[in-house]
């Protein structure tokens, strides 16, 4: 759904022949390698390991490419060491604290599981907003903003 909005969108400004939509797994980097100028990694690296991640999308990345990297806020030291061995460029980056994640997206969310007749649908965010309550540090994340500078063998 959400690459079919993308796709009207980029209709309706008229770029499509500027965007190439894929739909496509990270996992296989072979099939892009040194394809893309940005690449969002929206928890991706908190699912499949960020060393190994952060290799695949190297080799996805155009040089000159942009990645931003959305991730939970542990290991920072370790993962800016990583940026740095691979020759990328930290642009910036900024941390999501709780009181964030708390503003801008769980209030809201409770606010529409609330307003909705079908709250058993909500089961699997209702407990996620309760163990939450109990332990909000987890909660807290980083995105980083990176450039990749040269070619990654």
């Amino acid at each position: 759904l959400a690459l079919t909005r993308l796709k009207e969108k980029a209709n309706a400004m008229e770029l499509r022949d500027r965007i190439e939509i894929i739909n496509a797994s990270a996992l296989n980097p072979l099939k892009f390698k040194n394809k893309f100028d940005v690449i969002i990694a929206e928890g991706l690296l908190n699912v499949i390991g960020f060393q190994y991640g952060l290799t695949l999308l190297l080799k996805n990345i155009k040089n000159g490419g942009y990645i931003i990297i959305h991730d939970e806020l542990k290991d920072d030291e370790e993962k800016r060491i990583l940026f740095k061995n691979n020759n990328l460029l930290l642009i910036d980056s900024f941390v999501l604290t709780a009181e964030v994640w708390w503003n801008e997206y769980f209030f809201p969310l409770i606010k529409k599981i609330e307003d909705s007749n079908e709250k058993e649908i909500f089961k699997k965010e209702i407990a996620e907003i309760e163990e939450c309550k109990k332990n909000p540090s987890p909660q807290e994340s980083i995105f980083y903003i990176l450039k990749k500078q040269n070619n990654y063998e």
